[in-house]
């Protein structure tokens, strides 16, 4: 799990988590992203954070809802061909 600034942007981040099968379900994710929030929050003192995942990963979804993030809305990545939504958190 991390924190990156968009590209072509030093004040917009994403944050971005991968777990690996053998550790999901035991609030890992949950309070590492607590921890990344703060982080952004708190030291680099930004507004706001966005989480983009693939459309209908249940799991990130739930996870970005848990930890107050708001859906943004979806849109199409060309350079991926895959469908994303877009969740926002503000401080």
């Amino acid at each position: 799990m991390g924190v990156m600034p968009y590209l072509g942007s030093d004040s917009v981040f994403h944050i971005g988590f991968r777990i690996s099968n053998d550790f999901q379900g035991k609030g890992l994710a949950t309070e590492l992203g607590k921890t990344v929030i703060d982080f952004v929050k708190n030291d680099l003192k930004h507004q706001q954070i966005f989480g983009l995942i693939m459309e209908g990963n249940i799991a990130s979804q739930t996870l970005l809802k848990k930890l107050g993030f708001e859906f943004e809305g979806s849109h199409f990545n060309t350079d991926y061909q895959i469908q994303l939504e877009t969740y926002r958190l503000d401080f």
